[in-house]
């Protein structure tokens, strides 16, 4: 695959100049693998495969990490030709971020893009990353010195997006971004949400009650109330609420029950 996508992918890659492609000579292939190894031990870069139908479809990538004062990562992402524009990679991009955040517990992501990158731009763009400005001569892609667009986002703004992404979905009626912005990144929230909740609730010998998963499914009926949509879709919405309250039970959530929230089901 990286062979036939050759011409689509190295004319964005960080390489030096004359130095061999992994894909096609062995022994770089396998220097780079054994990097990514030594990466992985020492916590300053991780590499995760996007997979589509069962096949290998691509590669998402969190490194540079530094901790200390600093904690900041930089994610890069490649995907098959055929496969691009199919949502893969913001999704695989979420769930880098995901694991930057909630897992290795970094304070900033950054990612930079060739300004005339145009998809992968794209990518950030539509996860509405905050654009910070173009770093000049910022990294050797190719052989060549290139300007870069520096995309990050830092922890607080990460745990607001769910919300904002659903909204802008919401009102222009865009089922897929609905469904991302609900069964991906307000799952995540919820999951998020809910360990500190049944932390702090464990700690002070209480249970770990309330009704967080509604809000969503309560704004749309508003305005299907007052026609701002319409109410099929402020039902579709209210019924794509559901994997919040299950995320919630899952997570150690007991109570209490209403018609539009289930953390005690």
């Amino acid at each position: 695959m990286r062979i036939r996508c050759r011409d689509w992918l190295v004319p964005w890659e960080p390489r030096s100049k004359g130095a061999p492609q992994p894909a096609e000579d062995h022994a770089s292939f396998t220097a780079r693998c054994a990097m990514r190894e030594r990466e992985r031990q020492l916590g300053s870069g991780f590499g995760f495969g996007i997979f589509h139908e069962g096949r290998f479809a691509g590669e998402v990538t969190l490194s540079s990490i530094l901790r200390g004062p600093f904690q900041n990562g930089s994610i890069g992402y490649w995907i098959d030709k055929d496969l691009a524009g199919q949502g893969l990679v913001p999704e695989s991009v979420v769930m880098m971020l995901k694991f930057a955040f909630e897992t290795l517990r970094l304070h900033r992501v950054e990612v930079a893009i060739i300004p005339r990158n145009a998809a992968s731009r794209r990518v950030v763009e539509k996860l509405e990353l905050r654009n910070e400005g173009v770093a000049l001569g910022f990294l050797e892609i190719n052989g060549e010195w290139e300007d870069h667009v520096r995309y990050a986002m830092t922890s607080e703004e990460w745990v607001v997006r769910g919300k904002e992404l659903h909204d802008d979905a919401l009102l222009n009626a865009d089922l897929a971004g609905s469904v991302f912005a609900l069964g991906v990144l307000a799952a995540r929230d919820m999951g998020y949400l809910w360990d500190m909740i049944v932390g702090v609730a464990a700690g002070h010998g209480a249970l770990a009650a309330g009704d967080s998963a509604c809000g969503f499914g309560n704004t749309a009926m508003a305005l299907a109330d007052t026609r701002h949509i319409p109410k099929v879709w402020a039902a579709v919405v209210r019924v794509m609420t559901v994997p919040r309250s299950l995320v919630a039970y899952e997570r150690g959530a007991v109570g209490p029950g209403k018609d539009c929230a289930y953390e005690n089901v």
